[in-house]
């Protein structure tokens, strides 16, 4: 497989393209579609979409078609519950401090989004459903989880409430010809 990451869309997509006419039809290719600050990688056109302005969204739209037509399995990588911008316009799908100030932060500066909040499972579920109607084969749900710290407010059972968004978003995204 080949994996495409945010820095390569920035700084070398010409470069990308030149390695993909080399893989064979059929080979797995991994390509980040959203960050952990929120930004689409890709020409969404979801409304709380914000675009990466340092990527050209628009070549990586051409270059999304380019592995479609070359027969690849693509699979695109999105940040899920890991979201700066996201928390930041919708901060009831956050995670607060544990002083209720505000929403917790990691120690890289992003917010991360409550699984249990329907806003953050519809917000997820539209991304993905999005990258289905692309024509990806696939989407890898990147920080999918709960961070490791102790330093926000979650009640309840974590591993049920991750168990239960996700059988939400494969009940919504998932079929016999998408993963």
């Amino acid at each position: 497989g080949y994996y495409i990451s945010s820095n390569m869309l920035q700084t070398d997509i010409n470069g990308v393209l030149d390695k993909i006419e080399r893989l064979p039809a059929g080979t797995p290719i991994m390509i980040d579609m959203k960050g952990p600050y929120g930004s689409f990688f890709y020409p969404s056109h979801l409304d709380d979409a914000i675009h990466s302005a340092s990527t050209d969204v628009d070549a990586v739209g051409a270059l999304v078609d380019t592995l479609k037509n070359k027969k690849f399995y693509t699979i695109a990588r999105v940040c899920a519950l890991r979201d700066w911008n996201f928390g930041n316009n919708h901060v009831t799908s956050g995670l607060y401090m544990l002083s209720r100030a505000g929403l917790w932060l990691d120690s890289e500066g992003y917010f991360w989004l409550d699984p249990t909040n329907a806003t953050t499972t519809t917000w997820i579920t539209s991304v993905v459903l999005e990258l289905k109607e692309m024509g990806f084969d696939e989407v890898l749900l990147a920080d999918f989880r709960f961070p490791d710290s102790d330093q926000y407010i979650f009640n309840g059972d974590k591993d049920a409430a991750l168990q239960e968004a996700a059988t939400k978003l494969m009940n919504a995204c998932g079929g016999s010809s998408f993963t």
